[in-house]
């Protein structure tokens, strides 16, 4: 398998002068119980979620029809014992007879009428409303206002029906502008907190009635903390569930009327519970369908959670676009982005040039932030204020196949050879004690020259551990769902964390990968550009990235004097399609189906296969060469912007210039027709920020296809393939193991295949190269 050693195994450059034997990496610290708690609890609810999934398109009908069984089951009660009903209000209650009877059609009416438009959704304020003045009308007729069973009983009736109010509300009325008004979404958090409250009266009453045992004391207490729990709003929807089946099996236990006999004088009381409690199980059911509303600890920690910065983890191999990703990155806002770690990989070049690519970030953006401090502007690249991310080296060669190089587009070090042309402006190498193991007992003078390292470099938090480790330690601690992985390089690190733990690796909130081609072929100029600058980038000439990459050997220098093209696959997934191939599986219901074949390399290691079933499909923004490529940094853009008065100085507009006129003389010299000064660069790995910078933005638009890649083809291997052949997807049958005559790969099979969101569409292609200098380098015209 590929090597993950730590950063001991790189050699980068001379040894250290602090040694070489090991030290504990502390950066990362043991997570609490109190989070181990939460974590365990999450699982347990996504357990539920999976169980539950077939039924939840049904809930709230069922929920609906359970509210109001009481009712039809006591119009049909009215009916079948009319004159006992009319003896009882005459001789008991001493109510006039045309009262009696007025009052029972009364009852009736309202009961059914009421009960069909709720459970049809026809009128649900009026039904609802109908339905409450049954319960006031008998509580008043029978006499039963001051029995305390029935009061609560019958409070927990009417918070379902509430509920059933909640759920009606879900569009906003018209209203005259201007006119204040409580809309339909404002009044249900108010009535679902008032319904799901009332709720668990009818479990008071429960407590407090017959004699105690046991099991009774027992199910009290698991009661009472889930009816807690459901008035406050914590975890509602599973302590609603803990109140179904507690309130479910006492009523089967104590409500038996189908065992009484037909005159058994508690037959009729054992029956108006019953149903009584199979309609607060229905409110309860709705509940576990709608939520808690916003009155509620689950949704203020949801809203928290949205309010927080969005947690992403990029891996990258740092050439002239992975950096730009990056600098856009951490130029966002503190409440924008929580960037937790850096995982480098091999790629556009060797993954120690990858590294001190990073390093000499982090020196230019210490360098910005003197630099703007100095002249009273804001520092910028806040993110940074509130976190040091993590920076691991991982992966320095693919999972089976021959490591390829890019460094022909990217220059030797990865950005234009400019550590070879200006090694003036490249940090000192100080910083490589930083990723050496070092002795437990330094000499004082040893000691006092690391830690003046760690103050020089002190942006970033070096790590010893293999990036997977760490990247599995990030998706460990913190609540599954909250952190995004963005992979702008090959998928190595990401496939090798994933085989290692596969659980821990589906914690991830969603993979944003730049890499693949759909539509677009590998190698294909970008189309005619629109306006997106001025009448002379019109017609600006790109090539992609989406380029093969030879064997480090001397026919590799020749090949790409040449400029050597795939004609299918993209940079990244060329790189390690193996890898690419191993992630996108992790999106099948059945990932082992859609697995590359094991390539037999007696050198390396082969990564084990998944379990055949996993708790979850991983999700996956993919970023292909079909819409990357039309977002383009102009060169006259570029250079009329970092020639603004404001940014006149900049350290960091300095030194991006360096590698990006590399780039554009790189660009030209692999176009000689065109006009060097229309040169361009595509912007494909910063597309993959933007997206993390605004996900909600509804003018993302993403297909979700079978993508699958190919490992061992000749001409093929790298390609992003899907079906074009236009056959409808249908839910399949019969054993999974069994090839299917005439869908050979199981295309057409719902079970079978991956399910990537790729992106076709961004919030702006003309507009991106501009809002990226607007970040990285700061307003050029107002500050």
């Amino acid at each position: 398998m590929a090597q993950i050693r730590g950063t001991a195994g790189y050699h980068l450059g001379n040894q250290s002068p602090f040694g070489n034997s090991g030290r504990n990496d502390d950066s990362r610290n043991d997570p609490s119980p109190l989070d181990q708690l939460r974590a365990q609890t999450s699982k347990l609810e996504d357990m539920l979620d999976t169980v539950a999934d077939p039924i939840k398109p049904y809930l709230p009908g069922i929920g609906r029809f359970l509210i109001v069984v009481t009712f039809l089951e006591d119009a049909l009660r009215i009916v079948t014992q009319w004159t006992d009903q009319l003896t009882y209000l005459h001789d008991y209650r001493h109510i006039w007879n045309g009262v009696t009877h007025l009052f029972l059609i009364t009852n009736i009416i309202l009961m059914l009428v009421c009960s069909f438009g709720v459970i049809f959704r026809k009128y649900s304020e009026f039904s609802v409303a109908g339905l409450m003045a049954v319960v006031v009308l008998q509580g008043i007729g029978y006499g039963l206002v001051f029995d305390l069973n029935f009061f609560l009983r019958n409070l927990s009736v009417m918070g379902g029906l509430l509920m059933v109010l909640s759920d009606s509300w879900v569009r906003k009325k018209f209203a005259p502008a201007g006119l204040p008004q409580l809309d339909e979404k404002d009044k249900k958090m108010y009535f679902q907190l008032a319904g799901r409250v009332l709720l668990i009266f009818l479990f008071v009453g429960f407590v407090f009635r017959g004699d105690w045992g046991f099991w009774r004391i027992i199910a009290s207490l698991l009661g009472l903390v889930a009816c807690i729990m459901v008035v406050v709003g914590f975890k509602a929807k599973f302590s609603a569930i803990m109140l179904v089946l507690i309130l479910s099996v006492f009523n089967l236990y104590v409500n038996n009327w189908w065992t009484l006999h037909p005159h058994h004088p508690h037959k009729d009381f054992a029956k108006y519970d019953f149903f009584q409690i199979l309609s607060i199980v229905g409110g309860l059911l709705l509940l576990v369908n709608m939520g808690p509303g916003q009155f509620s600890v689950d949704e203020k920690k949801k809203h928290t959670e949205t309010m927080a910065p969005n947690k992403i983890i990029i891996d990258t191999d740092p050439g002239v676009d992975d950096i730009l990703a990056m600098l856009l990155a951490f130029s966002a806002k503190s409440e924008e982005l929580d960037i937790l770690m850096l995982s480098l990989t091999f790629g556009n070049v060797e993954v120690k040039n990858c590294l001190r690519n990073v390093v000499t970030l982090f020196h230019y953006i210490e360098k910005e932030r003197a630099w703007r401090k100095e002249i009273g502007r804001p520092e910028g690249f806040e993110t940074l204020n509130a976190r040091k991310p993590i920076v691991a080296v991982g992966a320095e060669e693919p999972l089976a196949e021959h490591m390829m190089v890019a460094d022909f587009f990217h220059g030797v070090d990865g950005l234009g050879g400019i550590h070879h042309s200006h090694p003036h402006l490249s940090p000192e190498e100080t910083w490589k004690s930083l990723f050496t193991p070092q002795p437990k007992n330094l000499a004082p003078e040893e000691a006092a020259a690391l830690q003046k390292v760690k103050e020089k470099h002190s942006l970033f938090t070096p790590s010893l551990k293999p990036a997977h480790e760490v990247m599995l330690d990030l998706l460990r601690e913190n609540e599954p769902g909250t952190i995004t992985i963005v992979a702008v390089g090959p998928l190595t690190n990401l496939a090798i964390a994933a085989a290692k733990e596969p659980e821990t690796f589906l914690r991830v909130k969603e993979v944003v990968v730049m890499g693949g081609a759909i539509d677009a072929p590998g190698n294909r100029s970008p189309p005619p550009l629109h306006l997106i600058y001025s009448a002379s980038t019109l017609s600006i000439s790109v090539p992609p990235f989406g380029l093969i990459k030879q064997p480090n050997t001397p026919l590799r220098y020749s090949l790409n004097k040449r400029n050597q093209m795939t004609p299918g696959a993209e940079f990244n997934t060329y790189a390690d399609s193996i890898a690419s191939a191993r992630v996108f599986a992790l999106t099948s219901q059945n990932p082992h189906l859609t697995m590359p074949p094991v390539i037999s390399n007696g050198k390396k290691e082969q990564l084990p296969p998944y379990p055949e079933k996993l708790s979850k499909r991983l999700t996956i923004k993919l970023f292909p060469l079909d819409t990357t490529e039309l977002h383009v940094l102009p060169k006259a853009m570029y250079e009329d912007y970092i020639n603004l008065k404001p940014i006149k100085g900049s350290p960091m507009a300095e030194w991006t210039s360096l590698f990006l006129d590399a780039t554009f003389k790189k660009n030209a010299s692999l176009n000689p027709q065109q006009d060097p000064t229309k040169a361009g660069l595509q912007l494909h790995d910063p597309l993959t920020i933007w997206y993390a910078l605004c996900p909600n933005n509804s003018a993302w638009k993403f297909k979700e296809e079978d993508v699958r890649v190919e490992t061992s083809g000749q001409w093929t291997r790298g390609c992003t393939i899907v079906d074009r052949r236009g056959r409808p997807i249908t839910e399949g049958q019969g054993d999974l193991s069994e090839e299917v005559v005439g869908d050979a790969g199981g295309w057409r099979d719902s079970r079978r295949g991956n399910r990537v969101g790729w992106c076709t569409r961004s919030p702006g292609e003309s507009k991106f190269g501009r809002i990226l200098l607007h970040r990285v380098l700061g307003d050029g015209e107002q500050w």
